[in-house]
């Protein structure tokens, strides 16, 4: 058994969400959207998302029901590990590996740009997160240094009011 299960057991949870919650709503923004996909790619994405909302469900759950009674320090310790384990599997589902870079000889400052350095990847990057900072507010974990810990990873944004929300933007 991998110790966090063990020991951190909403460490693992915040980690599933971490994997879970980006290609969630990545794919529901295109299913809602109405991109022209095929129709096999559209049908594996909607069984996903049903598939996912499971997991991701179950751990929005375990989180909301513990988190509020877990010791102070070890809250405060997963308040800003949270954010840090958001970005880091953001980064290792999104975007292409090194090895892929390198294949095809893709300068870094064009990976740069089209992952995480332009002004619509940057929102992107906010906006998959709405969900789990909503659920980061409501147990408490969205203390001051975790804020500025969201802000400093680009992630930081506003909550999404209800679960599933797609993303506002000024009009």
């Amino acid at each position: 058994m991998w110790p966090a299960v063990k020991y951190f057991p909403e460490l693992f949870f915040t980690m599933i969400l971490g994997g879970e919650e980006p290609i969630d709503h990545l794919q529901k923004s295109l299913l809602r959207a109405g991109v022209d996909l095929h129709p096999m790619v559209q049908r594996v994405m909607q069984i996903h998302v049903a598939e996912e909302a499971r997991h991701i469900s179950f751990a929005h759950e375990y989180l909301r029901k513990n988190v509020p009674s877990m010791n102070p320090v070890t809250k405060t310790v997963l308040s800003v590990a949270f954010p840090i384990a958001m970005r880091i599997m953001l980064d290792m589902i999104a975007t292409p590996p090194k090895e892929f870079r390198e294949k095809f000889d893709i300068p870094a400052e064009v990976m740069r740009e089209a992952y995480w350095g332009s002004p619509e990847s940057q929102a992107t990057m906010r906006d998959v997160f709405g969900d789990v900072r909503a659920l980061v507010t409501t147990t408490g974990m969205m203390n001051p240094v975790a804020k500025l810990a969201w802000r400093l990873l680009g992630i930081s944004g506003p909550a999404s009011r209800y679960r599933s929300e797609p993303a506002r933007r000024a009009a």
